[in-house]
This record gives C-alpha cells, structure tokens and sequence, in this order.
C-alpha cells in the first residue's frame, strides 16, 4: 500500500487534543498510523483486545482506532466493553473486509464510523478529527449534564427554580428573561445604559425535530444551551422561549454593533456539527435584535420589536440577522394575514395543485407529473409555496395541507385516467407525516374516494427527513407499498447520501437533485459524472431515476446516455394548473 503525505510546519498542542488508542495486532498497520497521527495527537497502542481494555480502564481514550478482525478478541468484541468503562470514547473500526454486513455490523455494536482497508491516511487522520471532535462533544454535554443537575439539587425551593427556568435546557425562561429585561430599563432611570435584546431561532428546527422525535431533539437544544452559555459575556441573561425560538438580554452594551457581534458569535459556535446516533446536523440560526431605548423604553415593546425583526430575518431566508426598524412590523402583520387566510382558503378553495410534467428519456413523452401546492389569497394574491408550507408547519395546518394536496392529486389523475391518459402522479412527503399514524389511512381514504390505481400514485420524501426518521419510515414505507403506492427519494445527494440507507428502505425511485444540474454543460465533467454515478448506483439497486431541474436541451442531452429513466423541468413546463396539464398531457399522447 503506496501512501504520500505531507505535513505542514503548523505546530499543534497535543495536550489539547484527546489521547487516541491505536489497536491492532499486526505491527506494520499499528506503526503506520502511529506515525501518521503522532504530529497530532498523543497515541498509545496495543496489539490485543485484553491489552486495549487494560490502557482504557487505566487512562482517559478520546478516541479507539481499532482493527475487526484480531486473533484472540476481535474489534467488534471490544467495542461493548469499551462503552462499558469508558462511555464518552468514540470508536472507528477499520477493515480489510469490503461486504456492507462487516460495516452494519460495527455500528450495531457502537462504532462511531467505519474505514475499509486499503485507507488513505488523508483520510483517516480526518475520520479521527471528526471522532475527536464527538469526544469533546460528549465531554461537553457531560459536563452541561453535571451542571444542570447540580443546579437543580442546589435550589433551596426547587418549585421556585422551575418557575424560572426552562425544564429541558435549564436555561431561564421566558417569564424570567422579560422580568430581567424591566429591571435593566428600571436600573437605566439612574444612569445612562444602552442594552439589547436579541430573539433567536433555530433554523427548520421543526423538520428536524419531527425527523429525530422529541427525545433528540431536546437533546439537541441542550447542546445548543451549553454550547451558548460558554460564549456569552458573564452578565448576559439567556432564556429558551418555546420550541426553536431563545431569547437574550445584553444588559450593557458599548453600540448596536457589539450586539451583531455577540449574535454572530451564537452562530460561530453552532458550526461544529452536532451528531445524534451517528447523524451529524449542522445547525443554522436567524436573530432579530432590538436595541434599548432606541427600539422600546418597556420590555414587552422590545421583545415584540426583536420578534418583528426575527420575523423579518427569516423571510431573508437561512442564516440571516436584522436589527429591528418599525416597518418590519408589516411583515409580523403579513405572516399574521397567511395564517388566517390558509386556514380560510384550505375550506374555501383557494389552495390549488399545480402540475410540472415528468418526461421519459427514450420516447421523449410525459409519462407522470408531480403535484406542488399554489395558493392566490383574494386578498394577498399568489403566497410562495415556501411560505404556505412554513406557515403550515408553524401553526399547526400541515396535517390539513398535506390532506388537501393528496385528496386532489389523487382526483385530478383519476380524471386523466378516465380521458384514456394513463400517469403517475408524485406528491411530497413530510417528516411530520412519516411519524403520523393517520397518514397511512389518509392515503387509503384518498385512492378510494377517487378511485385511482395505487399504482399510478407516488409518494416523495427527502433523503434528510427519510434518514431522521428511520425507525418509524422502514414500517410506514413497507405499508405504504404494500398498497402498491411507490416511494421516492427526493433531492437525492443533498442530504447523507449512504448507499447503506438506499438499500435498507424500501424505495422505488431515486429523483436527484437539481442542484447537479443547475451549473451542467459540456465543460463541467465534475456534475456530469457525479450524475452518471448516481443513475449507476440506482440501476444497481433497481431504482428508477428522475433527474430534476432541467432547463436547456443541452442539459437533457447530457444526461440522457446515463440511462436516467426520466426529466422534470421548466424545459418542458414550469408547474402549471390541471386544466393546462390536460391539454399538455393530451398533446403528448397524441404525437
């Protein structure tokens, strides 16, 4: 095995980083990656499993690089025991053996990632950076763990404390946090103080929490505390309002500036991924600040200012800050007015299925369609699908939607059906109805009101809201087949993208992304053989192939020698009302 590295001059504290164990019983591969990892970090080796569990029970391992297969005690042996006695280590197991079975294996029993023989050592020193940086992960919430509960025994009158305080994170809560915010304008009659108040969101903290359930979730949002609390000024208040959203007191500032900054700051920390049983989340945030006496001389009109702001930021989309003006209260006044109008216009009408075409490959005719919402209010005119569906989501109307959109996709393509144009019509799937017992029986009710084969109705779910809710997808997913309905993976390559996930859901159609597609032409070999990759992966696998987002012939011809089964785009349609799609549908079948 032909190995070439380089390492640069930067030195590294090694004292700071975790004590990696190397274990392996053949003494070329244990010298190798000593060698490798020592500019890093502080090693120790052992050739046997017995060996291992002596230097564990003996000192603090951040991370085990062990072997599989070892005379004696095999790696998959010592990986119980290590979590046993050494809980917060995180183990990588390496392989000389290619089958997936050998890979499932080591995380049933607990490996953090797995590495197949030949390696790479590029490769392996940044598995082990990402293992390393799961220890201090564990090491962190540990110490938060230790720290909440001592704060709880240490309340003279615990009643007292939750009244305050938040019971998931710890943090204050929203009663406290206003409180604390008055006693700051109070103490500013005396002296001049300039302060700010900052509400902030945890960005599509509902997907992910109806992926992962509650349980990680709130896991999640004690990381987010901890890791928040580290970073703030000593004097700074933070509260946790509700679900996704804090709140934080700055009680002396030098300028708006610095606010920004310490905002900014919140958003530093979270770039680190967060893992949840294996799953790395990167997290996004959005804040809206509000600066004392500028903004409000009360603290409920600054609170309601930052939440204006807020409001504001998140139609900027991902990852965005606003200071708070006294226009955006037209935007809190705009999310108000969608939320009334959807709930009038899911009874009225009002909202619609728009249909954009699939089209086959070879014979160049649409052979299915996928329905996405559209909804014109008579009094705000056309709403953004992303909107309805974040409005939805936020107020509790995405069960009636996705109801909605499923009864009349089924109708309209029962229509088709009974005009001799015979498709598949494809609906979106969301987290949310993938734990929702209801949705199978939604899907029953809906096939049997219009009358439509199962068959000619698809159902897609993103690769991300898929993985996140493994447990409770594989059983609906096999129930929902078992009907005859087909199911799709949607935006694929966006998301995890683990060939070990596409084999064990029970799949139909792989619908790759139209990001892949967006920068293609004939100079881009890079996105032109990452999607030939992905239809060779999916005919493998016996997936059908949809690619997404195609928009010039040039694209379209690129891409058909993969053997992609089948196109969607505005080259051939922008989504477009049913009455246009029959007559679209009836022309092409009529060529």
């Amino acid at each position: 095995m032909a190995i070439s590295m380089t390492f640069t001059d930067e030195t590294i504290d090694k004292s700071l980083q975790p004590l990696v164990l190397i274990l392996d019983d053949e003494a070329s591969i244990v010298g190798l990656l000593s060698e490798a990892l020592d500019p890093h970090y502080r090693c120790l080796t052992a050739s046997s499993g017995p060996e291992a569990i002596k230097l564990l029970g003996t000192n603090e391992i951040g991370v085990l690089l062990s072997d599989v297969r070892m005379s004696g005690m095999t790696g998959l042996e010592v990986l119980p025991i290590v979590s046993d006695i050494s809980p917060n280590t995180v183990c990588i197991m390496v392989s000389g053996e290619q089958t997936m079975d050998t890979a499932i294996g080591a995380l049933k029993v607990g490996a953090f990632d797995f590495i197949r023989k030949p390696f790479s050592l590029v490769d392996i020193i940044a598995v082990v950076g990402r293992a390393a940086e799961k220890y201090r992960e564990n090491i962190r919430k540990q110490a938060l763990n230790a720290q909440l509960q001592e704060a709880l025994t240490g309340q003279r009158d615990q009643l007292e404390f939750l009244k305050n305080h938040d019971s998931i994170t710890g943090l204050a809560n929203h009663e406290f946090l206003t409180n604390q915010i008055q006693q700051v304008i109070e103490d500013a009659k005396s002296h001049v103080t300039t302060a700010a108040v900052v509400v902030l969101a945890i960005d599509r903290f509902q997907n992910l929490k109806e992926g992962l359930g509650t349980g990680h979730a709130n896991d999640v949002l004690r990381e987010v505390a901890g890791r928040w609390l580290e970073s703030l000024p000593l004097d700074a208040v933070l509260a946790r309002f509700e679900d996704d959203s804090f709140g934080l007191l700055l009680p002396r500032i030098e300028s708006s500036i610095e606010a920004l900054q310490i905002t900014r700051e919140l958003s530093r920390v979270l770039k680190d991924p967060i893992y949840v049983d294996a799953i790395e989340l990167n997290l996004l945030i959005s804040a809206g600040i509000a600066i004392f006496p500028t903004d409000g001389v009360e603290a409920t009109d600054l609170e309601h200012a930052a939440s204006a702001a807020l409001a504001d930021a998140k139609c900027q989309g991902l990852s965005a800050f606003k200071f708070y003006k006294p226009e955006m209260n037209t935007v809190s006044r705009r999310r108000l007015a969608v939320e009334w109008g959807l709930r009038q216009a899911l009874k009225s009408g009002e909202i619609k299925n728009y249909y954009q075409p699939k089209i086959d490959f070879n014979t160049g005719k649409i052979v299915g369609m996928e329905a996405l919402v559209r909804w014109t209010s008579a009094e705000l005119g056309p709403v953004p699908a992303a909107e309805i569906v974040a409005v939805a989501e936020e107020t509790g109307l995405a069960e009636s939607l996705g109801l909605k959109v499923l009864e009349m996709a089924c109708r309209d393509t029962q229509a088709l059906t009974q005009q001799g144009i015979d498709l598949q019509v494809s609906i979106n799937l969301s987290g949310r109805q993938l734990a929702d017992s209801w949705f199978l029986d939604a899907v029953e009710a809906a096939l049997a009101a219009s009358g439509l084969d199962p068959r000619q109705l698809e159902l897609e779910i993103t690769e991300t809201s898929l993985i996140q809710n493994a447990t409770t997808a594989t059983a609906l997913l096999k129930r929902v087949r078992a009907l005859g309905v087909s199911v799709a993976i949607d935006d694929f390559g966006t998301g995890f993208s683990s060939l070990n996930y596409l084999k064990r859901f029970p799949l139909d159609t792989l619908k790759i992304d139209r990001s892949f597609v967006s920068d293609l032409d004939a100079s881009n070999t890079d996105d032109t053989e990452f999607v030939y990759a992905i239809v060779s992966l999916a005919q493998k696998l016996k997936l059908r192939t949809v690619v997404e987002g195609v928009e010039t012939p040039e694209q379209r011809d690129l891409i058909k020698p993969s053997g992609c089964d089948e196109w969607q785009g505005f080259l051939c349609s922008q989504p477009i009302p049913f009455e246009e799609f029959c007559l679209l549908a009836r022309a092409s079948a009529d060529e």
